[in-house]
């Protein structure tokens, strides 16, 4: 039933930003789920249709979210290495985007450029297409994020990595990332209730969002130990 709910809901969401195809992976465990869509023409040079989706997301979500992948766009000059210059106007208009949608930068660690042409000496064009951008409450939900810029693995386009793990302070995830995992056989010992609401009631809960990820990494740091 919670499959098909979510389905539904994804389907729902798909037809309101104006897209006729698209397909749906179900989240598993604490892992989040993917939603592709796509419409019937796909030209990449009209960046006017992408900056309109990006705000009507916007204005359709309530919570915490980031936007990630290629946007075909730069913020600034330095962005770009080889080539013509890219129009003032257009940078701009990416970043009255990101501006009205309460978006911004996430940053990265590695090498800036995240797509290159392949091309030799004066026709070689390299920029940082791919970037991800959140809002300031997805900012404080996951304090701790890396987003690594890796190889480019036979592709022109550069491997970006986002991983919120950190934030969780590492103590609870194994090095796996599989995240920590409540055991029912815990329950079989008389001091579980004990632990658990011990962990819990040294929460000051001033920060909800902040003292809830603190309460749930020390309530499994003092389960496992």
């Amino acid at each position: 039933m919670e499959t098909y709910l979510w389905g539904r809901r994804a389907n729902a969401i798909k037809h309101q930003i104006g897209f006729p195809h698209g397909i749906f992976v179900d989240s598993i465990g604490r892992s989040g789920g993917l939603a592709l869509c796509w419409n019937e023409d796909v030209h990449a040079s009209r960046r006017r249709h992408t900056w309109d989706l990006i705000r009507r997301l916007a204005l359709m979500s309530t919570q915490p979210w980031c936007c990630l992948g290629d946007f075909n766009a730069i913020l600034c000059h330095d962005e770009k290495l080889g080539g013509s210059k890219k129009s003032n106007l257009s940078m701009n208009r990416f970043h009255r985007v990101l501006e009205n949608c309460g978006l911004s930068d996430l940053g990265f660690e590695g090498d800036m450029i995240t797509w290159n042409n392949g091309r030799g000496d004066v026709a070689n064009v390299q920029e940082r297409l791919d970037r991800r951008v959140a809002t300031l409450e997805w900012r404080s939900l996951f304090l701790g994020y890396k987003l690594s810029h890796l190889d480019l693995w036979g592709s022109d386009h550069r491997v970006i990595l986002l991983d919120i793990y950190p934030s969780l302070g590492g103590t609870v995830c194994s090095s796996s990332r599989r995240g920590f995992r409540f055991e029912p056989a815990w329950l079989c010992d008389d001091k579980c209730i004990e632990v658990v609401a011990r962990s819990w009631q040294s929460c000051n809960f001033s920060g909800l969002v902040k003292s809830f990820l603190s309460g749930l990494k020390k309530c499994g740091t003092n389960l496992i130990s």
